[in-house]
C-alpha cells in the first residue's frame, strides 16, 4: 500500500488504526495501517521494515480534516495537507490562502477556530 492509498481511505479506518510509513513521506511512500503495540510504540515487525509513525487515523480526521470539510479541496490537496501536518505539526500557508480566497468569494461563512 502507498501513503496515498492509506490517506484516500482515512475515513474508512478505525479510530485505533495508525498509519505507518517510510520516510521521506510522499504519496508514493510505502505505508501500512496497523496498531501500536501494548506500550504505544511502533510494532517491532513494522519498524524492521523501515516503517515510522505517520498519523493516527482519528487524529488526522478530527484535528486536520474535519475543520476544512466545507472548503473545496481536491483529494491531492487534502493528502498534501495531511502529509504537511504530519511532518510539521502545523497547517501550510497555502491552505490559509485557499481559505481566505474561499471566504472572500463566499461572504457570511465563518472560518473554523484555529484556521484564521
Amino acid at each position: 500500500m502507498t501513503l496515498q492509498e492509506a490517506l484516500n481511505d482515512i475515513e474508512k479506518l478505525g479510530d485505533d488504526d495508525v498509519i505507518f510509513a517510510r520516510k521521506p513521506w510522499t504519496l508514493d511512500t510505502k505505508a501500512e495501517v496497523g496498531h501500536f503495540d501494548t506500550g504505544y510504540r511502533i510494532p517491532i515487525e513494522m519498524a524492521s521494515r523501515g516503517m515510522e509513525y505517520f498519523f493516527e487515523a482519528h487524529i488526522a480526521r478530527e484535528e486536520v480534516l474535519n475543520g476544512i470539510k466545507k472548503y473545496p479541496l481536491s483529494d491531492a490537496e487534502r493528502n498534501a495537507l495531511v502529509i504537511y501536518y504530519a511532518e510539521f505539526d502545523a497547517f501550510p500557508e497555502w491552505l490559509f490562502e485557499r481559505i481566505r480566497a474561499f471566504e472572500n468569494e463566499n461572504p457570511g461563512n465563518f472560518t473554523p477556530q484555529g484556521m484564521q
